[in-house]
C-alpha cells in the first residue's frame, strides 16, 4: 500500500525491488531459526552482512526498508537480551514504534516475528503490562502450524512473565508443554534455558533446595562447555538459593566463584557479600562491608534506582542504624511491592524480620510476616 502511495506520488527516489525483499524475507527467518535454537554463531555473518547494507543504504529508501527494520530491531535486541552490549542501537525505540504500525502489512510469518521481538523487548523492560497483552494477542492471531516454533517461543516468554509476576500456577502448567515441544523440535540449548526457568520456579514456591539441586546439576553438565554467561545466570541464581536458605557461608563462596569468570556488578548479587559478612557476625565492627557497600554505590548505575536504594537500605544496618534501617527496608519493600519485584521484596522482608528477630522486637517482626504472607498468597 505504500509503496502504491508513493508511486501515486511520482517518488522517483523510491527503488522498487521485489528481489531485495524476498532475500530479506529469508534472511530474517533464518535469523529467527537461529534465534529460536540459541545459534548465536550461525547469525554472526547475517549481522555482519546487516552492517554493510545499512552503511551502504544509510541515506536511500526503498521498499524493502521495513525489511530492514524489522532484522535490525531483530538484531539489537537478540543482544539486549542476551546481555550482550556490543550491538547498540540508539534509534531502537523509535523502530520499535515504526514496527508496531507496520507488522500487520508484513506477510505470515514475518508479521508475528515483529510482534515477537516487541514482546522480548517488553520483558526486558519489564513492562509487564505490555509483555501480557502481545502474548494474549499472538496466542489469538497465531495458531496456524506456519508459526508452530513462534509460539512455543510466546510461551517460552509467557513463563519467564509468569516468573516475573510470581505466578506460580500458569509458571507449574506452561512448563511441562514447553518442554515437549522443544524436545519434538529437538532444540536442546533452549531445554537448558528452560531448566533454568524451572528453577526459578522452585524458588519462587519456596523449594530452594530442589532449585539448589537443579541448577548445581545443570553447572555440573557446563563445565566441559564453559559458556560464561550460563555459568554467570546459574551461579546469580545459586547464591539467591543460599541467601535465602540462611547458608551465608556458602553464599559467600558462590559470589567469589561468579566474580572469578565476571566483574563485580552492584546490580547483581555483588551487595549480597557485605550482607552475609554482617549475618556471620552482626556484633562486629563492619567498617570493611560499609566501605564495600559505598564502593558499590558509586559504580551503580544512575538511572537503577532500586539498586542504589538496595544499597541504602543494607548501609543503615550494616552501620547499625536499627531504627532507620527498619523504616527506610518497609518502604523500600513497599515500592518493589508497587512494581512486581516481589522476588527482591522477599529478600528484604527476610533481612527485616531476621533483624527484627535478632533484637527481640515482635512488633516489628510482625509486620514483616505480613508482608511475607503477602507474597505467599500471590504466588499461590
Amino acid at each position: 500500500m505504500i509503496q502504491n502511495i508513493l508511486k501515486q506520488l511520482n517518488a522517483d527516489f523510491v527503488l522498487v525491488n521485489d528481489e531485495a525483499v524476498v532475500s530479506l524475507s529469508k534472511t530474517i527467518q533464518m535469523y529467527f531459526q537461529n534465534h529460536y535454537y540459541m545459534d548465536f554463531v550461525s547469525n554472526l555473518p547475517i549481522e555482519e552482512e546487516y552492517r554493510t547494507l545499512v552503511n551502504k543504504n544509510s541515506d536511500s529508501f526503498d521498499d524493502g526498508s521495513f525489511y530492514g527494520v524489522l532484522l535490525g530491531c531483530f538484531i539489537a535486541i537478540s543482544h539486549e537480551t542476551s546481555g550482550n552490549s556490543d550491538w547498540n542501537d540508539p534509534d531502537l525505540d523509535h523502530k520499535l514504534e515504526l514496527l508496531a504500525a507496520v507488522d500487520e502489512y508484513f506477510p505470515t510469518p514475518l508479521n508475528s516475528i515483529s510482534k515477537l521481538i516487541r514482546l522480548h523487548h517488553a520483558l526486558y523492560l519489564r513492562d509487564l503490562k505490555l509483555a501480557g497483552s502481545l502474548i494474549r494477542q499472538m496466542q489469538t492471531d497465531y495458531s496456524d502450524p506456519v508459526n508452530s516454533q513462534v509460539i512455543t517461543l510466546v510461551k517460552y516468554l509467557d513463563l519467564k512473565l509468569a516468573n516475573e509476576q510470581y505466578d506460580t500456577s500458569r509458571a507449574y502448567q506452561l512448563i511441562p508443554i514447553i518442554r515437549s515441544e522443544l524436545i519434538k523440535d529437538k532444540n536442546y540449548r533452549r531445554l537448558f534455558n528452560l531448566d533454568q526457568l524451572e528453577a526459578i520456579y522452585f524458588m519462587l514456591t519456596g523449594n530452594y533446595m530442589q532449585a539448589e539441586k537443579s541448577l548445581s546439576d545443570l553447572q555440573t553438565s557446563l563445565l566441559s562447555i564453559d559458556p560464561t554467561i550460563e555459568q554467570e545466570r546459574i551461579l546469580e541464581n545459586r547464591i539467591w538459593c543460599a541467601l535465602m536458605t540462611r547458608r551465608f557461608e556458602e553464599c559467600l563462596d558462590l559470589i567469589a566463584q561468579r566474580e572469578a569468570i565476571c566483574p563485580v556488578d552492584p546490580e547483581s548479587n555483588a551487595i549480597f557479600r557485605p550482607y552475609c559478612q554482617y549475618r556471620l557476625n552482626p556484633e562486629a565492627d563492619h567498617k570493611h562491608e560499609e566501605e564495600e557497600l559505598l564502593a558499590l554505590r558509586k559504580i551503580c548505575a544512575r538511572d537503577n534506582k532500586n539498586s542504589q536504594k538496595g544499597i541504602d537500605v543494607l548501609l543503615e544496618l550494616v552501620k547499625g542504624r536499627k531504627k532507620t534501617f527498619f523504616s527506610k527496608c518497609l518502604s523500600f519493600i513497599n515500592q518493589l511491592f508497587r512494581q512486581q519485584h516481589y522476588q527482591v521484596a522477599d529478600f528484604f522482608i527476610q533481612a527485616g524480620f531476621d533483624e527484627a528477630e535478632r533484637q527481640n522486637l515482635y512488633d516489628v517482626m510482625y509486620q514483616f510476616e505480613k508482608l511475607h504472607q503477602a507474597i505467599d498468597s500471590i504466588s499461590s
